[in-house]
């Protein structure tokens, strides 16, 4: 179980700078990076604005499913509500989804609260966001 965390740590930290990597690439300057929520997200302040990158072992798979009385189907992905409030006060400007595969998607805040469906997570109680994957911009 500790060596599958580590790993885990290890493929968060290399997501997360493939993401530095890539702002980087575009000529954004990095002021500073702050890891939140154990480390499994970053809040990234910038020359350009702050964006708060979040790790995700996989889609959120049952979207579809969950969200069809909406119109949606296929995959999405979601965010606590508590997270994005603190992005949103902390003045992002946009959201990094990273995964295992080194994958790499965003959108803006504004799309994301615009397209994403709240609902209250059964297994856990939290409230939550949930987006489908046709509003994310694959970054790589």
């Amino acid at each position: 179980m500790k060596e599958k965390l580590q790993m885990e740590k290890q493929t968060i930290n290399a997501t997360y700078l493939d993401v530095i990597k890539l702002l980087e690439s575009r000529g954004t300057l990095i002021i500073e990076s702050i890891p939140i929520n154990h480390g499994r997200y970053f809040f990234i302040k910038t020359d350009e604005g702050n964006y708060l990158v979040v790790f995700k072992r996989d889609f959120f798979n049952s979207f579809g499913r969950i969200f069809a009385q909406e119109g949606e189907t296929g995959v999405g992905e979601t965010l606590n509500l508590e997270d994005l409030k603190i992005a949103v006060l902390k003045g992002a400007k946009g959201l990094f989804f990273t995964y295992p595969d080194g994958k790499i998607y965003s959108v803006s805040i504004e799309e994301f609260l615009q397209y994403s469906h709240k609902r209250t997570n059964d297994f856990e109680g939290k409230e939550t966001r949930s987006i489908n994957i046709k509003y994310l911009k694959r970054e790589n």
